[in-house]
């Protein structure tokens, strides 16, 4: 019977976590930022918008990292900015990278390696990161100049956080301020690559648990011939 079981509780268990998620510029399966997440912060934050010497709200601040447009991305001219995101969507730590944060980076004309730097803090540690180019590559231009998407991707075990947990996935700090030369991070949106899991539909539930009626059945009467 156990043998049987197996496969309906693999079926389930995969079912059970798949979300359908978008593609960001050659990135797969990503769950955006959405408008249910509190994106806050004291510092003071510009946008591609913003006239010279004015600073977005905090609305304003939610609504460029909870859309989908490259062109709203917000950065700070603080020494120290940090945007605090409290998430609706919880994500987990499944296998490899399992976050996507997109800048409008800086990038070398004639090298292009990226220039910019930007910190993520959760669960009290601190890790730096520097984004590499998307896969498929994208130049956004506007009133401060021409920029190239970058993209970092996270892996929460470097948080020391375990495989498939999602207890420490609410709550995050992005660290983009300028404290050296290297730290400006224009921040344009965030995504997962896993959720918690999704409730199953009933009639799919029942369904399953028929074909593992029906795998118990059919190995009873085998047991039976033999």
């Amino acid at each position: 019977m156990k043998k049987s079981a197996a496969p309906i509780m693999f079926l389930l268990a995969t079912m059970a976590t798949q979300v359908d998620g978008v593609t960001i510029l050659g990135v797969d399966g990503l769950t955006l930022l959405n408008a249910g997440d509190s994106v806050t912060s004291t510092a003071r934050f510009v946008n591609a918008t913003s006239p010279s010497g004015t600073f977005i709200s905090a609305a304003t601040l939610r609504s460029d990292l909870t859309d989908n447009n490259f062109g709203t991305f917000v950065f700070s001219p603080d020494p120290v900015a940090d945007i605090n995101m409290v998430l609706n969507t919880s994500f987990y730590n499944g296998a490899g990278a399992d976050l996507a944060f997109f800048f409008a980076g800086s990038t070398d004309e004639i090298t292009k390696e990226v220039e910019i730097n930007f910190g993520l803090s959760i669960n009290g540690i601190t890790n730096t990161y520097v984004p590499m180019i998307t896969p498929e590559e994208r130049n956004i231009t506007d009133s401060f100049g021409s920029y190239t998407v970058t993209v970092a991707l996270i892996d929460l075990d470097d948080f020391g956080i375990g495989f498939a947990s999602t207890t420490a996935l609410m709550e995050l700090d992005v660290l983009v301020g300028k404290n050296d030369s290297l730290n400006f991070a224009p921040l344009s949106m965030v995504g997962g690559f896993y959720t918690t899991p999704v409730p199953l539909p009933l009639p799919i539930i029942l369904f399953a648990s028929g074909l593992g009626a029906l795998g118990m059945f059919a190995r009873r009467k085998n047991q039976k011939k033999g």
